[in-house]
């Protein structure tokens, strides 16, 4: 069998972490935590979700010599992101995005992911639950404004996609989000739409 034509590269990078690496194993054996996609690590307060997500990113950056750009909605403690990062062993440069405007953020940390200007392969976006579209910042208390931050991921998650298809490096986009109980009472649901679900 031929298959003729451009085709994204299926990359891998080990993380020594026995049980993650061969979580990812596939049809041919490889191991290892793909990179060149985006990951959505979601859960209840408390529950080490930041503590993982910059431990992965720290070992995915390590692992490609790149830097790390850290786009933060909560707000964050530089001692505890330079504690993990440094016991995985990442010795860049975290380049930490921040805008007024949550939107203007998002594609901000977009172009430093896919900027040529330096070898910057991993983004972290800390959290998707709490990014607030402009229409909520600037308007009055009570005002609909129900599906503004699904929106604002949807384009976020398109244009990730394209670079995740086009970027001759492989970029990853490791996205924290909070859990939620849906509506009804029936399961959980983590906020940000479901073409995020699906493209990211």
């Amino acid at each position: 069998m031929k298959i003729r034509g451009k085709h994204p590269v299926c990359a891998r990078t080990k993380t020594d972490w026995y049980s993650f690496d061969h979580a990812f194993i596939n049809n041919r054996g490889e191991i290892g935590a793909p990179v060149g996609v985006g990951y959505e690590n979601f859960g209840a307060t408390g529950i080490g979700k930041s503590t993982f997500s910059y431990s992965l990113a720290g070992k995915l950056a390590k692992a490609q010599d790149s830097d790390i750009v850290l786009s933060d909605f909560e707000g964050y403690d530089e001692q505890f992101l330079e504690g993990v990062l440094s016991s995985v062993g990442f010795d860049g440069t975290v380049d930490v995005v921040s805008d007024e405007e949550d939107e203007k953020q998002l594609m901000e940390s977009l172009d430093k992911l896919s900027g040529k200007d330096k070898a910057t392969h991993v983004l972290i976006l800390d959290s998707v639950s709490a990014i607030t579209p402009i229409a909520e910042q600037k308007g009055d208390i009570g005002e609909a404004n129900m599906g503004k931050r699904a929106s604002a991921m949807a384009q976020f998650s398109r244009r990730a996609l394209h670079i995740f298809r086009f970027s001759k490096q492989p970029k990853t986009i490791i996205a924290i989000n909070h859990w939620r109980p849906k509506m009804g009472g029936y399961g959980y649901e983590a906020p940000g739409g479901e073409t995020k679900n699906f493209l990211l």
